[in-house]
């Protein structure tokens, strides 16, 4: 027999009593008596049938449509590949030099790192793991046999992700499904979960893509509740996570695992956990991102015991690889290892995005064999390195893996490129397959010594605004760079002339996704808010001054 339903709590929110599904603020179904009223007071003394109900005045119900809103930036983006055509086609009507406005996007963000202005580029991480394994092999002079197992340590988000859940099972019932399923592969593990608040983090730009149109309300429920909706659905409202994280740690717990909770991203946390467990145990991590192979490169010591790193998801009939990671730091060595922070950083994880036409592998390679490389990686790994220091050796490193390592600047690099494409090309050269202007590889480096520091545990006394991201609404979002897209010659050539804030797409700005200037009409004077952003760093206040 189901156990009662009690309809009344102390919270002050409003809320399905059956799912637990909680009520956004645009929610106002309470209120329809006197919205009701409203109406009605607005159609004494007219005539009924002129009086027209207006949408806006509707009750708006926990299943409305218009009572859920979007996570995806709702801005129409113009493409890219034509404003950078109309840059181009109206920089050469006005006899502009060419190489002077390649120091310029020329597009309303980096096409080479963004997909869109709210949308990274994501990287292939895999590659970089599947590159590692590949040297190793043609390294190794002797087949080495995977020992067994002692003690293995879980990426608690790759757990969640691999148990299906069933609607109208209880909360708890999915809770022990996990502890099942855990103490039967393997045994009494240990299990770290990330955390989740409600503080800003440089990972938020990665979680905005993996909700994409992934939307939910928190949903307040109990052990007894049945689940209903699709899990994804679920799982992409934070609180949502946190709470069945902690119902499935509890059951954990119970079945004698050990599990911990990271103050935000667990990896590092992981990574500590199965160095400790190494200590007096062969020890596996079990997860599926390349991060973790990556740390576990640098910070495993040897201790007398293996220390392996696999991933249990299964792809087609091909066995999944074992890391041995002991190993595989003797073969490439330890500097190496530590260099791998920096490429693996530098060509996109989940906090930097990649270049676009710059794959892991490729970029591997270089760093084997390009000194120079290795020499920019070891002052992105520095405690010591200044803002100064960073921006030049980010210079660096793309001119290398653009396999122009002997040319002076990215700028002329770009124009060069430029050249030699249009000179090839069948068809228009989009602009993603340019590198981005030395401003925008400026603070991508910013972003990566950012991470790289925060891998190796010592960036307490960073601050990430200062480092490449800007806080706005409670989140962090990437700096792009500190030069508007294009000279003010072509930007005053789109202008508009709105009386208004500039917040719909007739404003002509907007439409082509360009800030409004000073060259706009009486927007610039009653408050516009389609000004330059945090996006754009003033270029006379660089963070290294």
């Amino acid at each position: 027999m189901a156990k009662p339903i009690l309809p009344f709590h102390s919270d002050t929110f409003l809320s399905n009593i059956v799912t637990g599904v909680t009520a956004p603020a645009s929610v106002n179904v309470h209120k329809l008596h006197s919205i009701g009223s409203g109406i009605v007071a607005k159609m004494k003394e007219n005539p009924v049938f002129t009086f027209k109900a207006k949408r806006s005045d509707r009750v708006k119900t926990l299943g409305s449509a218009a009572a859920v809103t979007s996570t995806v930036d709702a801005d129409i983006e113009i493409d890219p590949a034509l404003l950078f055509q109309r840059m181009m086609t109206v920089a050469a009507s006005s006899d502009m030099n060419l190489a002077d406005i390649m120091h310029y996007e020329l597009c309303a963000f980096p096409p080479a790192l963004f997909e869109s202005r709210s949308m990274l580029r994501k990287a292939d991480k895999s590659q970089l793991a599947h590159a590692i394994l590949k040297k190793s092999d043609e390294l190794r002079t002797e087949v080495v046999e995977i020992q067994s197992t002692d003690q293995y340590v879980i990426d608690g988000g790759s757990l969640l992700q691999r148990i299906p859940w069933h609607k109208h099972d209880t909360y708890e019932n999915i809770a022990n499904s996990y502890a099942t399923f855990t103490l039967q592969h393997y045994g009494k593990a240990i299990i770290v979960f990330d955390g989740y608040d409600d503080s800003p983090s440089i990972k938020d730009m990665t979680h905005r893509r993996r909700r994409n149109s992934q939307m939910s309300t928190a949903v307040k429920f109990t052990k007894d509740m049945k689940f209903v909706g699709q899990k994804d659905k679920f799982l992409s409202n934070d609180k949502n996570k946190q709470l069945i994280i902690l119902l499935i740690a509890e059951k954990l717990r119970k079945h004698g695992c050990t599990v911990q909770h990271a103050v935000g991203d667990a990896d590092v946390d992981i990574v500590r956990a199965a160095i400790l467990s190494s200590e007096h145990s062969s020890t596996t991590i079990i997860g599926e991102d390349t991060d973790l192979l990556i740390l576990l490169l640098y910070h495993a010591k040897n201790y007398g015991f293996k220390l392996y790193y696999r991933s249990d998801i299964k792809r087609g009939s091909s066995m999944n690889p074992v890391y041995d990671i002991l190993g595989i730091q003797a073969l490439l060595g330890t500097d190496i290892c530590k260099y791998l922070l920096f490429l693996h950083a530098y060509t996109g994880c989940d906090t930097t995005y990649r270049f676009f036409s710059v794959g892991k592998a490729k970029a591997f390679g270089h760093l084997l064999k390009e000194k120079e490389l290795q020499v920019v990686a070891n002052i992105f790994c520095s405690e010591d390195s200044q803002h100064v220091d960073i921006e030049n050796a980010g210079k660096k490193a793309l001119l290398v893996l653009y396999g122009c390592r002997k040319m002076d600047s990215i700028n002329t690099l770009r124009h060069r490129m430029l050249l030699e494409k249009v000179v090839a090309a069948k068809s228009f050269v989009t602009p993603e397959r340019l590198p981005p202007t030395e401003s925008a590889t400026k603070y991508h480096s910013f972003r990566t010594y950012y991470q790289i520091r925060a891998w190796q545990s010592t960036e307490e006394n960073l601050n990430p605004k200062e480092w490449g991201w800007y806080e706005k609404d409670n989140s962090f979002w990437p700096t792009i760079c500190d030069l508007p897209p294009a000279p003010d010659l072509l930007l005053n050539m789109i202008r508009c002339s709105c009386t208004t804030h500039c917040a719909t797409m007739r404003c002509a700005c907007k439409k082509n996704v360009m800030p409004c200037s000073a060259a706009c009409g009486e927007c610039q004077v009653s408050g516009c808010d389609n000004c330059v952003t945090n996006e754009y760093e003033d270029s006379s206040s660089d963070a290294d001054d």
